[in-house]
């Protein structure tokens, strides 16, 4: 394909506000999925689209060569996270902008633009034949809300994927600029939202402020509470039990690259990085878990001012977990403390919004050096292998359920402000990305 034809495709799959966090985007949702089939529909592919109740719609699309050829699955998903906040956007979020060697857009980087690489690699090893395996492309949209209903469908699909040999996540990045990187380990994750309620009615804080609890007091004292501020390190009851420490070769693959805290500072735009243990910061994030803040409110927010004491506050908190930790077992402590900790005179609601395990991959398969070779081929630089401190949690369910080999890569950069305003890719990472995974999937 030509790289306008390219373009073109990505923008009217950009175009789509596949935001599966926001019910009344669903219909968006929905759309995206018709958007895939028909594309994989125009290259020849057999797709079957499952749905279970009001889960995103799975696209499984089926392209065969020979009975006797490998099956190469080929993961990723068609939605994205909010575009929030707006205002913050240097262009419009869904309008796919090139500027300055960057293409700027929601899910350019996560992982839209991944979805598109995979589809054009395959169309191109099509028509030059140099395809010499059969292809079963696994798309779903729910992996940003912990690929809700994900597992469910791979159970009942199991007359199709044990049809694979070898499955591609292709939702990961690069380090740097033509540095290619094979990840072997993902964190898991647990999401919570926590509303507390201290009142009926929101009070004056003339009359009240020196005589009833204040939400944002609680909820201020509960995160005093989890977490401590100089080091950073988790205060909830055996927080850190059951962690597989990586081995020592797999250390040793860790601390190549990394960076120092200066460099760590430039590259997350922050005035301070914290250490854990002595721990380098780039290798803390994918060994050890964490628990992060990730959304507060109570009381007045708009412009101007409001002596007014809030009736109720709400704390949006996420926990990453690492190797032999589970979930049940994060989501219980996290249950326990919140319930000993809490204020009497306060009622609450602790929700579990979405959860999955981490995943250790063997690395020692013959798929991984063979796509490290291919991915140092393009980009002329060694793979390196690492940890990744985010979740796809669609890559453990796959590498439990099914035992196969697994290789997980991708090409957008440290700076392509993923989840955030301003979400961008490297125009020539873009590029080379195609033409490394037509170098993996041809072998």
């Amino acid at each position: 394909m030509k790289k306008v034809e390219i373009l073109e495709l990505l923008k009217d799959f950009i175009a789509i506000e596949s935001v599966s966090t926001d019910p009344k985007r669903f219909p968006q949702i929905l759309k995206a999925s018709e958007f895939l089939k028909k594309n994989l529909e125009s290259f020849g592919c057999d797709v079957k689209v499952f749905q279970i109740k009001d889960t995103p719609p799975l696209i499984i699309g089926l392209y065969s060569m020979n009975k006797k050829a490998k099956t190469i699955g080929i993961y990723g998903h068609y939605d994205v996270q909010p575009e929030d906040p707006l205002l913050e956007w240097r262009s419009p979020p869904f309008k796919l902008t090139q500027k300055d060697g960057k293409l700027y857009a929601r899910g350019v980087a996560d992982t839209k633009g991944h979805v598109i690489q995979n589809i054009v690699a395959i169309k191109n090893l099509i028509h030059h034949k140099k395809l010499h395996n059969n292809i079963i492309f696994i798309f779903e949209g729910g992996e940003e809300i912990s690929s809700y209903g994900f597992e469910k469908y791979a159970r009942n699909l199991q007359n199709i994927l044990s049809m694979v040999d070898v499955f591609y996540i292709v939702d990961l990045g690069m380090p740097a600029t033509n540095e290619p990187t094979i990840s072997f380990g993902l964190r898991g994750i647990v999401t919570f939202e926590l509303e507390i309620k201290i009142g009926e009615v929101d009070l004056h804080s003339g009359t009240f402020g020196n005589r009833v609890l204040n939400p944002i007091h609680v909820i201020s004292y509960l995160i005093s509470q989890m977490k401590n501020l100089r080091t950073n390190k988790v205060l909830i009851p055996r927080f850190y039990d059951n962690i597989k420490k990586p081995s020592k070769k797999e250390f040793t693959m860790l601390k190549k690259g990394i960076l120092s805290v200066k460099e760590e500072m430039n590259k997350a735009h922050v005035f301070k990085i914290i250490t854990i243990d002595d721990i380098p910061p780039s290798i803390v994030t994918k060994i050890m878990p964490s628990l992060d803040f990730n959304g507060v409110s109570s009381g007045y927010t708009g412009e101007g001012f409001k002596t007014v004491i809030g009736s109720t506050a709400i704390l949006k908190f996420s926990c990453r977990l690492v190797a032999e930790q589970t979930p049940s077992d994060i989501i219980q402590k996290i249950t326990n403390f919140i319930k000993h900790s809490m204020p009497s005179g306060v009622i609450y609601n602790l929700n579990v919004e979405s959860q999955a395990s981490p995943v250790r991959i063997e690395i020692k398969n013959d798929y991984i050096q063979k796509a490290a070779k291919a991915l140092a081929k393009v980009f002329r630089a060694p793979t390196s292998y690492t940890m990744t401190g985010g979740s796809v949690p669609a890559a453990e369910i796959l590498y439990r359920l099914y035992k196969k080999p697994m290789v997980m890569f991708g090409f957008p950069l440290p700076d392509s402000q993923i989840h955030a305003p301003n979400e961008n890719v490297d125009e020539d990472m873009f590029w080379k990305g195609i033409k490394a995974l037509e170098e993996v999937y041809q072998q």
